[in-house]
């Protein structure tokens, strides 16, 4: 009735032990003919059929802890590569890219020509999860430095960074609004 035991992949799984006229009775007092398993454990049913004749069947089940994460969709240049790097306790396998240095690695450097999604999938107990990364290729350097900054820990602003891609040096003096060279 209730099966084999089993790994399952997603937040819960609904056990049916639906069998014409009979009563139910499962290992939480529920007495309806199916029940959400929603955590890691044994789960059993015992069914009454409308004889007498009572039947018990039981299921162990784990819930994977299978996770992904990967990386915030990145800039760069065609000249400059990107590694990617998905935080993963599963198997890696990339979809196939000839700007993808490895495809089966867990880490894998891209190195696109124009803008591309690439995209990551994780397997484990017999389940997968999917995920994907942009990487936008600017076909020029990019250089920008912001105007001002507010140095106050409210976390907006707080640090003077310039947004460098494919620029390999740099110099900032930085003035006061007197025009005083400050640094």
């Amino acid at each position: 009735l209730l099966g084999s035991d089993t790994t399952a992949c997603k937040d819960a799984l609904l056990l049916n032990a639906t069998l014409e006229g009979s009563s139910y009775l499962w290992q939480n007092g529920v007495t309806t003919p199916s029940l959400l398993a929603d955590n890691s454990g044994l789960y059993w049913v015992q069914i009454t059929d409308r004889y007498g004749c009572m039947k018990t069947d039981s299921i162990n089940i784990r819930f994977t802890d299978l996770y992904l994460s990967i990386v915030h969709d990145t800039t760069s240049t065609p000249e400059k590569p990107v590694l990617l790097v998905p935080l993963t306790n599963g198997t890696i396998s990339w979809e196939f890219s000839d700007a993808l240095s490895c495809e089966k690695c867990q880490n894998s450097i891209a190195s696109p020509a124009v803008t591309t999604t690439f995209h990551v999938t994780s397997k484990k107990d017999g389940c997968m999860v999917k995920d994907s990364v942009k990487v936008n290729v600017l076909k020029e350097d990019l250089f920008y430095i912001p105007s001002a900054f507010s140095p106050n820990n409210d976390g907006r602003n707080d640090v003077f960074r310039p947004v460098a891609n494919g620029v390999r040096e740099y110099k900032i003096q930085l003035y006061n609004r007197w025009g005083q060279l400050i640094f």
